[in-house]
């Protein structure tokens, strides 16, 4: 794409175009991850895990307080679990996932087997691949009382 306007010349190759425009779009859309792996594989975050009642819970308020937005997710996850960055990050990122492909599920019931379905089903593969911990370590999405 050329353009030429008041005698200058600028130039964008249609890579470089691209890459603009999927900047923009990632920008906008309030996610740009780089994924991570294995970064929830360590002491003080597998300890967290374990109170899963407390973790499902401030998970929950984090997604809630941030309307499913996964920068603001993950600082949240920091601040009131002290989890480490990265691993927040694993959850941050399965908070918008979440709200990306189960919005219709979730919005309104986000602790009902529905979406915890939903979630599972288009999610927590990739959670999986990013904290790098067995599944059975993760916190369950769903906890029947």
């Amino acid at each position: 794409v050329s353009t030429q306007s008041t005698g200058e010349f600028f130039h964008l190759s249609m890579k470089q175009l691209l890459a603009l425009c999927l900047f923009l779009v990632y920008s906008l859309h309030g996610s740009f991850t780089i994924p991570l792996v294995g970064v929830c594989d360590n002491p003080t975050d597998l300890q967290l895990f374990k109170n899963v009642s407390n973790f499902r819970t401030q998970l929950q308020a984090c997604a809630e307080s941030c309307f499913g937005t996964e920068v603001c997710s993950t600082n949240c996850l920091v601040k009131n679990l002290a989890l480490t960055e990265g691993c927040a990050q694993c959850f941050g990122a399965d908070v918008y996932c979440s709200v990306e492909n189960c919005f219709s599920n979730c919005a309104f019931h986000p602790d009902s087997r529905a979406c915890c379905d939903c979630s599972t089903k288009y999610c927590f593969g990739k959670l999986v691949n990013c904290t790098g911990v067995t599944p059975d370590l993760i916190p369950p999405c769903y906890v029947p009382f």
